[in-house]
């Protein structure tokens, strides 16, 4: 007795090895990009806890410094110009602590959008697509409603590489 099933035609076994061979490289591009993402910010983290360090290790190298000539000071007049010489110094350290944090924090995020800028790019004139773009294409059912739930602004985001200048008005 002959089976009622049909079996799949060799073009539908095609095209959903192709969809699957996507969401892989997709999956892939987008891990490779998070990585890149936290090594920035793993790198960026490391590199501030070093001047954080560095600015202890020169307060503390300067409050010894102060403490030894301490017990030279005979009067009230020296004892007022150490202080003022500790506060002088630790004032300036903060204030170089603080531009060398911001800095490093700017550094770090102009790094990570770096990350963000490379994973939106087109592959190097070898037809590949880029995470943002393959996503675009795997998010599209052909079904409005379900479509409209991606957001018309991220679809043109993503069809054309670029950030929107401004959002469509609504329908």
């Amino acid at each position: 007795m002959p089976s009622k099933t049909a079996k799949p035609s060799p073009a539908r076994a095609t095209a959903a090895s192709v969809d699957v061979d996507a969401w892989t490289r997709a999956g892939k591009q987008q891990l490779a990009w998070s990585i890149d993402l936290a090594a920035a910010l793993f790198k960026g983290a490391e590199t501030m806890r070093r001047a954080q360090l560095n600015a202890a290790h020169l307060a503390r190298v300067r409050h010894e410094n102060v403490a030894e000539r301490l017990s030279e000071a005979r009067d009230l007049a020296s004892v007022m110009a150490l202080q003022a010489e500790l506060l002088r110094f630790d004032m300036a350290g903060a204030a170089r602590y603080w531009q060398e944090l911001f800095d490093l924090g700017l550094r770090t995020g102009v790094e990570m959008l770096g990350c963000t800028g490379r994973a939106m790019e087109p592959g190097d004139g070898d037809g590949a697509k880029s995470a943002w773009q393959m996503l675009h294409g795997l998010t599209q059912t052909g079904i409005g409603t379900i479509d409209d739930l991606f957001g018309t602004t991220l679809n043109q985001a993503t069809k054309a590489g670029t950030a929107p200048t401004q959002r469509p008005a609504a329908h």
